[in-house]
């Protein structure tokens, strides 16, 4: 289970849409904080404030498409889980490239009690994702500080017949992670 209150944002136009979707996140998640933006210029008017766990977005809007919602949070949110709640993907096809290009899931609209399970399962699996690479990047911060370690303390020793030989190697290991 989650311990924070999730931020979710929401992108439907739809009035009625936007409080079936809120009251099936809120029973099962009660104290989610709740974004919603019906259009374009709201959407990127707060996305640009709000940094949210989550975004949920209808596929066809008045005057934006879900896709291009997706590509804008992949290119400024790239670590946001972005899912599309809607009523309009029920092309297998088109669900699998919203996939593809970059989408965590679709859920459909007719199917919004799962959607409270769909959320927390995604942002559990981006935390774990999350988890994986920060270790992994760790890691090879730690490798890098000893590799240059490696470095100084071969600069600084006496000369020996291959010391300029592992200097240059150091230096091509050293410039391979830059």
């Amino acid at each position: 289970m989650i311990d924070k209150n999730i931020k979710i944002f929401l992108l439907e136009d739809l009035k009625n849409d936007q409080i079936l979707i809120k009251r099936s996140i809120l029973k099962g998640l009660p104290h989610a904080l709740i974004t919603i933006a019906a259009n374009r210029q709201e959407f990127l008017e707060k996305i640009s404030w709000l940094k949210p766990d989550i975004i949920l977005s209808d596929f066809n809007l008045p005057d934006y498409n879900g896709l291009e919602a997706l590509f804008y949070v992949k290119e400024n949110l790239p670590k946001v889980p972005f899912i599309f709640v809607s009523g309009n993907l029920n092309n297998e096809e088109l669900v699998a490239q919203t996939i593809i290009n970059g989408a965590s899931g679709y859920l459909s609209k007719d199917n919004l009690s799962t959607l409270p399970e769909k959320l927390l399962e995604i942002i559990q699996q981006t935390a774990e994702q999350r988890k994986t690479a920060e270790a992994a990047q760790l890691k090879i911060t730690r490798r890098n500080i000893l590799l240059k370690k490696i470095q100084f303390k071969l600069t600084e020793a006496a000369p020996f017949p291959e010391k300029e030989e592992l200097l240059d190697m150091m230096n091509q290991v050293l410039d391979l992670e830059e």
